[in-house]
Parts: C-alpha cells; sequence; structure tokens
C-alpha cells in the first residue's frame, strides 16, 4: 500500500516540478507588461520552484533577461 501510495504521488510531484520548470523557461515579457512585472513573475517561478527544493542558478536567472 505505501508504495503505492508513493508512486502515485512521486508521479504527480515529478510532474508538478516539469511544469514548474516549463513555466521558468517559457517565460516572456508580455505586451503592456512593465520590467518589474516580468521581474516578480520570474522571482515568483523562481521560488515555487525552490520550494520543492530545485534551486535556480544565478547565471540561469540571469539568462531570461
Amino acid at each position: 500500500m505505501w508504495k503505492t501510495l508513493k508512486y502515485l504521488y512521486q508521479n504527480s510531484s515529478d510532474q508538478r516540478n516539469l511544469a514548474l520548470k516549463d513555466k521558468l523557461h517559457k517565460i516572456k515579457c508580455e505586451k503592456g507588461d512593465t520590467i518589474s512585472t516580468y521581474l516578480n513573475k520570474l522571482t515568483t517561478y523562481r521560488d515555487e520552484l525552490g520550494s520543492v527544493g530545485i534551486t535556480t542558478a544565478d547565471d540561469d536567472m540571469v539568462s531570461y533577461l
């Protein structure tokens, strides 16, 4: 039973991690967004990844600018 639960939740956790990474990789400054809004989105996505144990290097964050 525990193996089944772990398997089910691990898969959804992996999917969430991939979805969060995908959001960060696909971020762009939308028409009408201010630089501040864009930077807030970047920070939010980085923080969400951090909350699940995935760190994003500063160098990587700079590449999104």
